[in-house]
């Protein structure tokens, strides 16, 4: 498995996603198997009542279930906020780094441009028909 991962790194893919990828596989596996362990407990083993169906005694097991819904909606909650905020980290980070660039490319095309327009007062704009001094022929 380590030698996946080395080979992987050496592709230059990034460890948070491999991570992220190997992190699934490894709970989706943990999800399969815990729903197989149910299934086959309450299969072989079926959940049965001997007391008596009154009001409290349903109050309590739907009280109780609404208990263990809220806690695993409020798990996946919490685990689709952290994916969320590692997703919109990264993205923030790229789009940092693409306008950074933008600006860094603007900014040098300018300073060439004042640079051109100080070695060579005649033209008018930045960069304006740098192929005049060459001869064209036809």
């Amino acid at each position: 498995m380590m030698a996946g991962v080395l080979r992987n790194a050496d592709r230059g893919e990034a460890f948070s996603h491999i991570a992220r990828r190997w992190c699934s596989r490894v709970l989706l596996s943990i999800n399969l198997l815990v729903c197989l362990l149910v299934f086959v407990l309450f299969t072989f083993h079926p959940a049965t009542f001997s007391g008596e169906w009154n009001g409290s005694t349903v109050a309590t097991m739907a009280l109780t279930a609404a208990t263990i819904a809220m806690a695993a909606v409020t798990l996946m909650v919490g685990i689709i906020a952290v994916w969320g905020y590692a997703t919109l980290r990264e993205q923030s980070e790229n789009i940092a780094r693409e306008t950074a660039q933008e600006a860094a490319d603007r900014a040098v095309a300018r300073m060439l441009g004042q640079l051109m327009n100080q070695a060579n007062p005649a033209q008018q704009g930045p960069m304006q028909d740098m192929t005049s001094g060459y001869e064209r022929r036809n």
